[in-house]
């Protein structure tokens, strides 16, 4: 069993923990009891997860669900951009999120449908998930 991330222990009492990281060569796998949205940019890679191992593209989104458990292997100068969100924040700093129909699809919707095991993978335009990395 992976080991778990909690966010008592990251977050600082913040809602939101957020950060760019280079992964290099990986990242053992792990779970955590937060929300996770990844967005890669430059670099290789592979992801693992239930789903299985996938290769990287940038451009990638992956949103993890509190539970879920994942990693990264194989990685050579991977950025990671990483947008963690607290299960325990206040309902009205999420509900902006929940009323944007792409956000609430992504975040709510696609990580928990059949077959998906708390793991959402979708692809944005390289070039705008470079300016999201570089903010």
């Amino acid at each position: 069993m992976p080991a778990t991330l909690h966010e008592s222990a990251l977050f600082a009492g913040q809602p939101v923990l957020a950060g760019v990281h280079r992964v290099d060569p990986g990242i053992e796998p792990h779970a955590h009891d937060f929300l996770e949205i990844a967005v890669i940019g430059t670099g290789h890679g592979r992801h693992l997860s239930s789903r299985g191992e996938q290769p990287l593209r940038r451009g990638q989104v992956i949103v993890l669900r509190p539970g879920t458990w994942h990693g990264f292997r194989r990685c050579a100068d991977l950025v990671v951009a990483n947008c963690c969100l607290s299960v325990r924040a206040p309902g009205a700093e999420l509900a902006a999120l929940y009323d944007v129909p792409m956000l609430r699809r992504m975040l709510w919707t696609d990580p928990v449908a059949s077959g998906t095991h708390g793991v959402a993978v979708m692809s944005v335009d390289p070039d705008a998930a470079e300016e999201a990395i570089a903010e």
